[in-house]
């Protein structure tokens, strides 16, 4: 039998032991209604995201799942009225501690603190774009150049899914052809700076592609399991894509990343682990809103477009948590045309883009 009783705490809503019987059993009816949506949703939620839970971790699922609820209900009920907000859903992570939530699908290793100091590296001197009158006010590159989102399930791997999204970006806009490469190639063979599972960084990952595998396979090839395999099955002959290089785009540079995805989509890391954008439905979200630090990044994503809605601008970027969250899968974040910030969520604190490849024995489809 589920216990609600921290239900009643949690509203401040207990039955006053003065009160005569009439109007506890007044006060009674709308607490029991309260009760029956409550069970009958978690019920819904089981069903439709297939939770099957031990008879002695049911009780423990049920509490957390309430919790949220409750949480995703107050938000969106206090911001129902306003235009300039974001939207909140009771999605497949409700039954998960924001701690937990962390712990399984978060994977970025990263220790640094940003600011918006710039700093120069080797690769951020071979920059080599330049900003004109020519770049698009909007691109989306969600028809031509990138693949359906995937879910990286109980897998600390986001770090592989924002390397690939920016391989599969710019092996597109050369070929002209939409492949899905793999993310377990990176996650097995990827393994000098990076965790697997345990998570990852993509500038190692694209090192490693370029460096050390020289290629990236197909996911068909080298299907996706969200573990971490103690063997590498890289084989070099099935290698679709090896990039010549990658650059950081400039860092803290929200118009040179413009321009850099107005030609083709690009890996960032953001800070994501916060309830609203745990429970992210849509519209476009700033720091406030998502309630996140740009200062810590620790999700990985790609940029794959940009644009402008009611005055707004916004970037567009690819999750790998499924088309159940979000915008179908994606989050649209507030953009500025600054050259000295963060960006939203410290979005603009590690851009990377993937060189086209020059060799002439790209892989044949």
């Amino acid at each position: 039998m589920l216990s609600l009783s921290f239900y009643f705490k949690s509203q401040n809503n207990q039955i006053n032991p003065t009160q005569t019987i009439d109007q506890q059993n007044q006060n009674t009816k709308p607490q029991n209604n309260i009760i029956k949506i409550i069970i009958q949703e978690f019920q819904k939620f089981k069903k439709t995201f297939r939770k099957r839970y031990a008879d002695s971790e049911d009780d423990y699922r049920f509490q957390i799942f309430v919790e949220n609820f409750n949480y995703v209900t107050s938000f969106n009920q206090k911001n129902s009225d306003s235009q300039e907000n974001i939207q909140l859903e009771v999605n497949e992570f409700a039954d998960l501690s924001l701690q937990e939530f962390k712990e399984l699908y978060f994977g970025y290793n990263s220790s640094k603190k940003h600011t918006t100091k710039q700093s120069f590296s080797v690769k951020n001197l071979r920059q080599s774009y330049l900003l004109s009158d020519s770049v698009p006010e909007s691109v989306d590159w969600r028809e031509r150049l990138v693949t359906p989102v995937q879910k990286q399930g109980g897998c600390g791997s986001c770090w592989a899914f924002s390397t690939v999204i920016a391989l599969e970006g710019a092996y597109a806009k050369q070929t002209g052809v939409v492949e899905k490469f793999s993310e377990q190639n990176l996650i097995d063979c990827c393994r000098i700076e990076n965790n697997g599972c345990e998570g990852g960084d993509p500038g190692s990952a694209f090192d490693c592609v370029m460096n050390i595998l020289k290629g990236i396979m197909k996911n068909q090839d080298y299907p996706y399991q969200a573990i971490t395999r103690k063997e590498c099955d890289h084989d070099a002959s099935k290698t679709v894509f090896s990039p010549d290089g990658y650059e950081n785009i400039s860092t803290n540079n929200e118009i040179a990343m413009k321009e850099a995805v107005s030609r083709q989509p690009i890996s960032v890391c953001i800070s994501g682990s916060s309830q609203n954008f745990k429970f992210y439905k849509g519209g476009i979200a700033d720091d406030k809103l998502l309630g996140c630090d740009p200062q810590y990044t620790d999700h990985c994503l790609g940029i794959v477009g940009y644009g402008s809605e009611n005055g707004k601008n916004y970037w567009i970027l690819k999750n790998s948590w499924g088309e159940n969250w979000g915008e179908k899968g994606y989050i649209r974040l507030l953009r500025s045309d600054s050259t000295n910030t963060l960006g939203t969520c410290g979005v603009a604190t590690e851009p990377r883009i993937v060189n086209q490849q020059t060799k002439k024995n790209l892989a044949q489809i």
